[in-house]
């Protein structure tokens, strides 16, 4: 008999066709709702249910292990429904059977490389399905007034855990800086000797040393893509103000394709941030949005939300000790964007509107808007020109209040 059957793996259809000659061993007294169950699972076969037919097979073969069609045609089901390593094993035991036709031998061989092949290609798309990327790097400097940051509010600078505000006797306030200076409120650099208080030993050059990981990971599944990072990064500089700090973040992004030109997504991120040790601060976001891409350029439409606890914090420097006081900080954030390349795609422009209402645990609340834009021309292969426009404006009031004033 000719048995054929249509194999589909991971998108692509494959045809099986085998000239199979079966010896079939039935007998006058074969029990009938043996033949029930073989004959229907032949019925979900003709009419491509897969599952169904697998599980009268394997009721057949239960009753009936040396019923050797029935084990060919649920090694053809098994293919059908992508185990094909079930499928590789019935097939492994029709060819121990020694009055097995050598012509059945041979194409139950066909089979098996049949499986193989499709096994190969099913790992291959897996394969390149997940992506992953490691970066290390490592560096060494030597300068004067060593300062990095990992971009967090008033951590842009540091200027209250690597500098101290200093109240005097008579109520004036200085400021200690990382590079050994005091400044008084108005800018002006002032000694220390000018009012009597010792700061310790002013450093002027220092070596510093920087240490980063990041893990990357990717995944493609249809219409839906995910991101994920993982970044560990370290900044040592024992011999400046105790200045080692250290970066933990981690950020996952999801995005599902709507149409062939849109899609939506959602990002996570944490991070901590540590100083000397010590946990500065927690941080955590989630970002939802919108983005559509069109003849007239890329719309991107989201909201955030951020939450960041910073820690209570004491820097001792001579005789002299100073203390920060830590808060909670909450900012929702609105925002849209447009992109678009001109000139012959040679020149990206990028326009971006933002609203942000922060709300602190110490009351230092804020609204605002803030705009970017943002030109970058291409001039040549390894060159590009760019140039960058901001604009932002608080509201450290009651925004009500504002408004009635301006009524």
């Amino acid at each position: 008999m000719i048995l054929t059957t249509n194999l589909k793996s991971q998108g692509k259809k494959h045809v099986i066709a085998a000239s199979i000659l079966m010896l079939m061993h039935t007998t006058a007294s074969a029990n009938e709702q043996t033949l029930s169950a073989f004959d229907k699972a032949m019925q979900h076969v003709e009419l491509g249910q897969w599952q169904q037919a697998q599980t009268l097979l394997d009721y057949q073969l239960e009753l009936k292990p040396a019923h050797h069609r029935a084990r060919l045609e649920l090694a053809m089901v098994q293919m059908q429904l992508g185990q094909y390593e079930q499928a590789d094993a019935n097939l492994t035991y029709l060819l121990s059977v020694n009055e097995l036709p050598e012509g059945v031998r041979f194409n139950i061989e066909l089979m098996q490389q049949q499986i193989a092949a499709m096994t190969s290609e099913k790992a291959t798309l897996e394969t390149d399905r997940h992506q992953w990327a490691f970066t290390v790097g490592l560096a060494a400097g030597y300068d004067s007034n060593v300062r990095f940051s990992f971009g967090d509010y008033f951590l842009e600078d540091d200027p209250y855990t690597d500098g101290s505000l200093v109240s005097l006797g008579d109520g004036t306030i200085v400021f200690y800086a990382p590079d050994g200076n005091i400044y008084t409120e108005d800018g002006e650099i002032i000694d220390a000797e000018e009012i009597g208080i010792d700061f310790g030993p002013r450093e002027q050059d220092t070596t510093y040393i920087e240490a980063k990981m990041r893990v990357e990971h990717s995944a493609h599944f249809d219409q839906l893509s995910w991101h994920n990072q993982l970044l560990i990064q370290s900044s040592d500089n024992k011999e400046f103000s105790d200045f080692d700090k250290a970066l933990y973040q981690l950020q996952s992004e999801l995005s599902w394709q709507l149409a062939e030109n849109s899609e939506i997504y959602t990002k996570y991120k944490h991070r901590t941030l540590s100083r000397g040790g010590d946990t500065l601060l927690t941080s955590n976001d989630i970002t939802l949005g919108y983005s559509r891409l069109s003849h007239y350029g890329n719309f991107d439409i989201y909201s955030q939300w951020m939450q960041r606890d910073f820690s209570d914090r004491e820097t001792l420097r001579g005789n002299v000790s100073s203390f920060f006081e830590g808060f909670d900080n909450d900012t929702h954030t609105i925002g849209v964007s447009w992109s678009k390349f001109l000139l012959n795609q040679r020149l990206l422009t990028k326009v971006s509107l933002e609203y942000k209402d922060n709300k602190a645990s110490d009351d230092f609340n804020y609204k605002g808007f803030s705009t970017k834009l943002t030109g970058i021309y291409k001039l040549t292969d390894k060159w590009n020109l760019a140039a960058y426009y901001s604009y932002f404006n608080q509201d450290y009031g009651n925004l009500l209040l504002t408004i009635i004033i301006a009524f």
